[in-house]
């Protein structure tokens, strides 16, 4: 059995104040692309306990990855991963959970006065190190964009960069990724709604549309679009954090060495010394293929190019 395996928080009850537990180890972390339980990474059967809600000591700034998803984010969070330098945390599901946790609260217009000390407890786990001298970095899941406004805020004042696409690509990303990606990212659309009054406006107005369901499913995806710039820049705003705290996925491809190391001091680690660049991160012993993504693109813009463009245009109207 291995000897430097941990205890990790892999879920949370944020009602409750519990948590599931896993052991584990940084390998099996940094194996797993997901941490969201799709592929198991722990050893024995998990554990449930109190979640601490104060850390032990204090937490510096948390290195967070945040992204809108589909835009190379995995690619970049495996690059940046170095043992003994910086372990990247790809997509916990604990935080997820408590990102749905606040949306729900957002929805319901209730408010539990402890939910900081959660955030607290679930940061102080989360970035709980592995390594002496070893940095973390967390790569949410774009659903965690919810959490924004209470990551940004004192005392936990996170060490962010934020990861964007160009709308159109991302809204032809989703329709490239089939049925199941559409309706996580209508999802997604509905759970960031929440936290504002005027994206939900915008996201009802939507929905009132004429138009059939599956076009109402391509305004639902440039909305979410929109919606996370929207939390990213009022973040941004809020943490007095410039354009070198930011990449795009078209900077990423057309120069991915500056790109990592915009990204490396913008986190504060160190930049990576290898260069992954012909794996694919979602698909390991896999080669990702631009040529290929491209076949792919064309075939959506020739299928469905009219109905995202006029998607785009709707969404535009109740800006």
């Amino acid at each position: 059995m291995a000897t430097n395996r941990h205890t990790f928080l892999h879920m949370l009850d944020p009602a409750a104040r519990r948590g599931t537990y896993v052991q584990t180890t940084a390998a099996a972390l940094r194996a797993t692309p997901f941490l969201d339980g799709r592929t198991p990474y722990w050893e024995g059967a998990p554990a449930q306990a109190a979640l601490p809600l104060r850390s032990p000591s204090p937490l510096a700034a948390p290195r967070m990855l945040f992204h809108v998803g589909f835009c190379g984010s995995t690619l970049l969070g495996t690059l940046l991963d170095r043992p003994g330098k910086t372990l990247v945390l790809r997509e916990p599901q604990a935080l997820t959970d408590l990102a749905a946790y606040r949306s729900a609260l957002d929805r319901d217009a209730y408010r539990d006065p402890g939910f900081s000390d959660v955030l607290a407890g679930l940061l102080s786990a989360l970035y709980r190190p592995w390594a002496a001298g070893e940095a973390i970095v967390v790569k949410p899941s774009n659903w965690v964009n919810a959490l924004l406004p209470d990551l940004v805020a004192a005392p936990v004042r996170v060490r962010p960069l934020f990861q964007t696409m160009q709308r159109r690509a991302f809204v032809r990303a989703i329709v490239r990724g089939g049925p199941a990606r559409m309706a996580f990212a209508a999802r997604a659309c509905v759970h960031l709604s929440n936290a504002d009054t005027g994206f939900a406006q915008r996201l009802a107005t939507l929905l009132a549309r004429p138009e059939e369901p599956d076009d109402r499913l391509l305004m639902l995806a440039a909305l979410l679009h929109d919606i996370q710039l929207a939390l990213f820049r009022a973040a941004a705003d809020a943490g007095g954090w410039g354009g070198d705290h930011w990449v795009s996925l078209e900077a990423f491809r057309a120069d991915p060495a500056a790109t990592l190391a915009i990204a490396a001091r913008a986190l504060d680690i160190e930049p990576p010394s290898r260069d992954m660049l012909a794996d694919h991160a979602k698909h390991p012993g896999t080669t990702y293929s631009a040529d290929a993504e491209a076949t792919a693109n064309a075939a959506v813009d020739a299928a469905h190019g009219v109905r995202i463009d006029h998607a785009i245009a709707c969404v535009d109207e109740t800006a």
